[in-house]
């Protein structure tokens, strides 16, 4: 069976903002500032934690094989054994509940995984609810089911 798999951009403001940021802080560190002609280090510091973070958090991807549910942006990724998966339905993701996009939690424990949008599967587990946004709910709901052996979600 092929393995499902979706990747989903950040929100393009979140981009925007990021690069603009970077690019201040480019102009700032190629500009001479102490009398040596040197930028000071922890500004190239900030500079390599903005550049690895853009990197890091550029693009969700979404992957489901025949063992694991797993999201994340790039190297931080939440694998989620199919065995664990007790339900899973289309939802709609709340902005407000878990307070913005990327990976949040909420008061109530549940985590979300999201790139962008409002649309999203909760996955449910023993020990919490994931909400994870994608493009097409639906279509991730049905590969979830394909993948736990042609059941339906309870």
């Amino acid at each position: 069976m092929n393995p499902y798999r979706e990747s989903q951009g950040v929100v393009i403001w979140g981009r925007a903002l990021l690069v603009l940021a970077m690019a201040a802080l480019l102009v700032i560190l190629v500009t001479p500032i102490d009398r040596g002609g040197n930028s000071p280090w922890v500004l190239w510091a900030v500079f390599a934690l903005l550049a690895l973070i853009a990197v890091n958090f550029w693009r969700m991807k979404v992957d489901i094989d025949s063992e694991a549910l797993t999201v994340g942006f790039g190297i931080i990724k939440k694998r989620i054994p199919l065995s664990e998966i007790t339900n899973w339905k289309p939802a709609t993701y709340s902005w407000l509940k878990f307070g913005g996009w990327g990976i949040r939690r909420a008061r109530d424990g549940s985590r979300a995984y999201s790139a962008r949008g409002r649309q999203g599967v909760a996955v449910q587990t023993q020990e919490r609810t994931y909400i994870i946004t994608t493009n097409d709910p639906e279509q991730l709901a049905r590969a979830i089911s394909r993948f736990m052996g042609g059941k339906n979600a309870p």
